[in-house]
């Protein structure tokens, strides 16, 4: 397999790869202000300060529409991709979650009043 797009928090081995034709997305200019930033194992990068976080704008914005079904709440749990096991704690709540649904038979589209505190740990990723 030959991989085509390379990226490093080195300038000299991005210059380096620049002069040899290696595609890098790097620009000096752009090196200090990156945006978006970039995705690394389904998770965000910053390479300036070389920190790998998860960036819960996109979660945040799907729950702030607060549809109480399994269906909504299947949906969250899917989109979430933590391949490193970061978010742990807040996967297992929801998958724990996901299972009293299946086990309790509730209906597709609708949820039970407990189901509200599911989604108060997803405020909590702001933190």
């Amino acid at each position: 397999m030959l991989l085509r797009k390379w990226r490093t928090n080195s300038k000299q081995l991005n210059l380096l790869w620049q002069q040899e034709g290696v595609e890098t997305g790097f620009s000096e200019t752009s090196a200090v202000d990156l945006k978006p930033p970039i995705k690394v194992l389904g998770l965000a990068w910053d390479s300036e300060r070389d920190l790998i976080y998860f960036d819960p704008k996109d979660l945040l914005k799907l729950m702030s529409h607060k549809i109480e079904s399994k269906r909504f709440i299947l949906s969250v749990v899917g989109r979430i991709f933590d391949p490193i096991g970061i978010l742990g704690p807040f996967v297992i709540k929801l998958k724990y979650l996901r299972q009293d649904l299946w086990t309790l038979g509730v209906d597709w589209n609708f949820l039970q009043s407990y189901v509200a505190s599911g989604s108060s740990g997803v405020t909590k990723l702001r933190n």
